[in-house]
């Protein structure tokens, strides 16, 4: 479990914010590239200041190493589906983008690692709408269009190792159909296809809120449950727990944790990653 303190007007990653934090720009190829403001994401929020910087560094680093260790067997055993990893929550507002953005970026740093990040929230598209790339064709088009290839849709970053697909149009009557079908893991694999040190972070709504987010549970290997400290009902984890497959490894990340005198907060606090296996799992567990 990763204790991440920070205030409420630190965590914007659930607000509205109409202010694009990516642009794309032609480059010498013939597919555009994201150009991402890292400077208008810290001011906004979504990345820390530059005095707690290397604390949610190392915060975010130890996260990522059982994550890879699963997904690539580096130092693990990889299990089952481990590349494909879904950050989601149980209720919104708990600051899954801000978790989302912080940790594509800390598995960027990998050497030797591609993260492709994945909006698969139709309606809100909260992670898309950060950078301003809402309107752009993604996972949904994929989906509902064969024709369609997702090395045309994917959206390469100046980011070194990052990747962005968006999610597309915004079809909500369809979209838990099209997240169970077979087309999506075909697109999933085509994703991945040729691509061994490829991870994906599917960037999904809160598991309590659509019937999309439970759909993608059971595509994934491991499952990123972003937790809000002293908010998030211990019956609402649990519950949400309960809709994720027994073979689906799932990590909980405690986020806004005050740490230091009462009523301060201090950098991002110590932490601790906390894994629950089938075999652990109960209504009791959290």
């Amino acid at each position: 479990m990763l204790n991440s303190s920070m205030s409420d007007s630190e965590d914007m990653s659930d607000s509205e914010d109409p202010q694009p934090h990516g642009t794309l720009a032609a480059s010498e190829e013939p597919r555009q590239v994201l150009r991402i403001d890292q400077a208008v994401l810290r001011s906004s929020g979504y990345l820390p200041t530059r005095d707690r910087e290397r604390l949610l560094s190392n915060q975010f680093r130890h996260i990522k190493r059982t994550l890879i260790g699963n997904a690539l067997g580096r130092g693990a055993q990889a299990v089952p589906r481990g590349h494909l990893i879904m950050v989601t929550s149980a209720l919104p507002g708990e600051g899954k983008t801000f978790c989302t953005i912080n940790l594509a970026l800390s598995l960027a740093r990998e050497k030797g690692v591609e993260v492709v990040v994945i909006d698969v929230d139709p309606v809100k598209q909260s992670f898309s709408s950060v950078f301003g790339i809402e309107r752009e064709r993604g996972l949904l088009d994929l989906l509902l269009d064969s024709s369609e290839v997702a090395d045309d849709l994917i959206l390469r970053t100046d980011i070194e190792g990052l990747h962005i697909l968006p999610s597309g149009r915004n079809d909500e009557d369809m979209a838990t159909e099209l997240l169970a079908s077979p087309r999506m893991q075909a697109v999933v694999a085509d994703i991945c296809a040729g691509r061994p040190d490829r991870i994906l972070l599917f960037d999904s709504a809160p598991l309590l809120l659509t019937n999309e987010a439970r759909v993608l549970s059971g595509v994934v290997g491991q499952l990123v449950l972003i937790i809000k400290s002293d908010a998030t009902p211990q019956d609402a984890v649990a519950e949400a727990i309960s809709y994720v497959h027994e073979d689906t490894v799932i990590g909980l990340v405690l986020n806004q944790s005050a740490v230091g005198s009462p009523g301060k907060t201090y950098g991002y606090g110590a932490y601790s990653y906390a894994e629950y296996g089938s075999a652990t799992r109960s209504k009791d567990a959290p």
